[in-house]
């Protein structure tokens, strides 16, 4: 019997890697979607852009399935061509990172996002009364 894969709400699960197939999909997708109308806009007007068009792509599949470093660092390089116009960086990108209440640009560290998003299920279970926490708690010793 063959490799079994199913995709279901846009991610990719069975057997053989699909978490990298799902990956590059999206990362494919926001390759593509990065210069969509990209006209004459400002920082301000990029970053705006990317945390509010482009990043959403990225949460639901980062609940279910953790991205690989590779796909990170192609995402990270991706949407800081598109923020500098493919021109060198003028701003570290901690600054970028930063709030804007503090001299950044406000946008979205992704990497520590999707992190957090795959562990919520986690802190959810510490705190539910629900059967399934007993169980999350009891296996995951906490």
């Amino acid at each position: 019997m063959g490799r079994r894969r199913h995709k279901n709400n846009g991610v990719w699960f069975g057997y053989g890697s699909p978490e990298s197939l799902t990956w590059n999909e999206k990362v494919d997708l926001v390759e593509a979607r990065k210069d969509f109308g990209d006209r004459y806009i400002s920082l301000l007007g990029k970053v705006t852009r990317i945390n509010r068009f482009v990043y959403p792509l990225l949460w639901y599949p980062g609940t279910v399935l953790a991205a690989p470093d590779c796909v990170l660092v192609r995402l990270e390089r991706a949407v800081f061509r598109f923020l500098w116009s493919g021109k060198t960086e003028l701003v570290r990108r901690k600054v970028v990172y930063q709030d804007p209440r503090q001299g950044g640009l406000g946008l979205v560290h992704f990497p520590s996002k999707l992190r957090f998003l795959l562990t919520k299920c986690v802190f959810s279970a510490v705190d539910s009364q629900m059967p399934f926490a007993y169980f999350v708690r009891y296996w995951g010793g906490l």
